[in-house]
C-alpha cells in the first residue's frame, strides 16, 4: 500500500510539470514566418515601384552542365527528432495510464478497507447494543434486588421486634426454670438411675451365668485282698473321683474361651496365703471356643485333681494338716447380649482330708463373678 501511494505521488508530480515544445513545432513556426514574409513581399509588389536600371541576367546554363544536388540532411534529422518526441509522448501517455490504473486500484483497496471497517463498526455496534441491553437488564435487576432488600430489611426489623419479645419471655422462663431446676434435675437423675437399674436387672436376668464346680464321685469297685493264709479273696473297695466342670445357669448361651489355673500344694494354711488381686499365670485361650447353652454342663478333663501320684510324705502332711492342696482359677466367657464384654467366674478350692472333698476357700476377689 505504501509503495503504491509513493508511485501515485510521483506520477502526479510528473504529470503536473509543463511539457517542452518539440523541434518540429519550431520548424513549423519558421515556415509560418517565411510565409508571412512572402505575403508582405507580394503586398510590396502591388505598390508602384520606381524604375531602376535593369540588372544583368544570370549566366545561361548550358546543356552540358549538371544541376547541383539538393541537401536532405536537415530534413532527416528533423524526422528523427519527431520520432523521439513521439516515443517520449507515448511513454508519458503509458505512465499516465499506469498512474490512472494505480489510482483506480488504490481507490478499490481503500473502498475495500472502508467496507471492512464498516463491518467491524457494525459488529462493534452490535456488541455495544448488547452491552447496553445487559447494562439495562443489570440496572433492572439491581432495582428489583434493592426493592427485595428493602422488603427483607422491613421483615428483619419486624423479626427483631419479635425476637426481643421472645428474649424477654425466655429470660423470664429461665428465671422460673432456675427456681425449679434443682427439683427437675434431681427427678431426672433419679429417673435415669432407675431406668439404668431396670435395664441392668433385665440384662442380668437374661445373660448367661457360668458356675465352676468340683464334683465328687464315690464308687465301690470289685477288688481282691490277701487273707491270713495269704490267699486272695474278693472285696469291695471304696474309690473317690474328682472332676472339674462348669454349668450355665443363665437364660442365654455362653461362649467359653479360656479356663486358667492349676492345683498346687501349699504349707501356708487353708487359704494358701493368697492375696488380692489374684494372679492366674499366662493368658492362655482355647483354640476352639466352647458354646455352653443354658442348663448344660461341661466336664473339663484337662485338670487332674486326684492324688494318685502323691508320695507317702505328702499324704502324711495332708493328714496332719501341715499341707493343703489348693486349686484356684478363672473361667472367661462372653454372652450374646454384649459380645464385647468379657465375664469372669473366679474360683478357689482347698482339699480337706477328713472330709475327702474340695471346699471353697481363698480371699473374696478369688471367688468373684462378673
Amino acid at each position: 500500500m505504501n509503495r503504491a501511494f509513493i508511485v501515485l505521488c510521483v506520477a502526479i508530480i510528473i504529470s503536473q510539470q509543463p511539457m517542452k515544445s518539440p523541434k518540429g513545432t519550431r520548424a513549423a513556426e519558421g515556415k509560418s514566418s517565411q510565409i508571412a514574409d512572402q505575403a508582405k513581399a507580394r503586398k510590396n509588389d502591388d505598390k508602384p515601384t520606381i524604375q531602376t536600371a535593369p540588372t544583368p541576367a544570370p549566366p545561361a546554363v548550358s546543356a552540358d552542365s549538371k544541376p547541383e544536388p539538393v541537401c536532405h540532411s536537415s530534413h532527416a534529422s528533423k524526422s528523427d527528432d519527431d520520432e523521439k518526441i513521439q516515443r517520449q509522448l507515448a511513454l508519458f501517455t503509458g505512465l499516465l495510464v499506469l498512474v490512472g490504473f494505480l489510482q483506480v486500484a488504490a481507490l478499490v483497496w481503500q473502498a475495500f478497507l472502508f467496507w471492512r471497517q464498516a463491518g467491524i463498526m457494525r459488529e462493534h455496534k452490535t456488541s455495544l447494543e448488547q452491552l447496553a441491553k445487559s447494562a439495562i437488564d443489570n440496572a433492572e435487576s439491581a432495582r428489583k434486588n434493592s426493592d427485595f432488600s428493602k422488603a427483607n430489611a422491613e421483615a428483619m426489623e419486624k423479626s427483631v421486634g419479635v425476637f426481643e419479645k421472645q428474649a424477654v419471655l425466655m429470660k423470664e422462663q429461665i428465671i422460673d426454670a432456675k427456681e425449679s431446676g434443682a427439683k427437675a434435675t434431681a427427678i431426672a437423675q433419679a429417673t435415669a438411675d432407675a431406668a439404668l437399674l431396670n435395664a441392668q436387672v433385665v440384662i442380668n436376668a437374661e445373660r448367661p451365668w457360668v458356675i465352676p464346680k468340683i464334683r465328687k464321685t464315690v464308687k465301690w469297685i470289685d477288688s481282691f485282698e490277701l487273707n491270713e493264709e495269704g490267699k486272695p479273696r474278693p472285696v469291695k473297695r471304696r474309690v473317690v473321683y474328682f472332676a472339674f466342670s462348669v454349668i450355665n445357669k443363665g437364660r442365654t448361651p455362653a461362649q467359653v474361651f479360656a479356663i486358667r489355673g492349676r492345683p498346687r500344694f501349699t504349707d501356708k494354711g487353708i487359704h494358701g496365703g493368697l492375696e488380692d488381686p489374684p494372679d492366674y499365670g499366662p493368658e492362655l485361650v482355647f483354640m476352639q471356643t466352647r458354646i455352653l447353652p443354658p442348663g448344660q454342663r461341661w466336664d473339663y478333663s484337662d485338670i487332674d485333681l486326684e492324688f494318685t501320684d502323691c508320695g507317702e510324705d505328702i499324704r502324711k502332711g495332708l493328714e496332719s494338716f501341715q499341707l493343703h492342696r489348693i486349686f484356684k482359677g478363672v473361667v472367661l466367657y462372653r454372652d450374646m447380649l454384649r459380645p464385647s464384654e468379657v465375664h469372669e467366674s473366679r474360683f478357689c478350692y482347698t482339699y480337706f482330708w477328713l472330709q475327702e472333698n474340695y471346699l471353697p476357700s481363698g480371699p473374696p476377689d478369688h471367688t468373684k463373678y462378673t
